[in-house]
């Protein structure tokens, strides 16, 4: 951990504040589930039965969902790409970076 708590200042004022985790919880809430596939699936329409928000890059074999509750989302995520038999390559579950919240903050302003 960087620090205990984070303060976002403005022409000298507290404009936001709070530990890393708060912050993340009040400015930024979603987590990205990012999974990395040998090959996608050739009708990638079969992810909307999931219900969870994402994007497909084709070029890249690569799904970002987009989620308030990783590793709930994770768990049915998970139960319904076995049903598929694909290739998963790479898996990672990140939450926004102090920076994309001082970026928010700020492009609010």
């Amino acid at each position: 951990m960087l620090c205990d708590e984070i303060y976002i200042l403005n022409e000298g004022k507290i404009i936001e504040g709070g530990t890393p985790d708060e912050l993340r919880k009040k400015i930024a809430p979603i987590s990205k589930i990012k999974i990395k596939f040998k090959e996608l699936p050739k009708d990638i329409s079969v992810f909307e039965k999931l219900q969870v928000e994402h994007e497909v890059s084709s070029a890249n074999n690569l799904i970002i969902f987009f989620s308030k509750d990783p590793m709930n989302d994770f768990s049915k995520i998970h139960d319904f790409l076995s049903t598929l038999e694909l290739n998963v390559e790479k898996l990672e579950i990140s939450s926004a970076s102090l920076e994309e919240i001082f970026l928010k903050i700020i492009g609010d302003m």
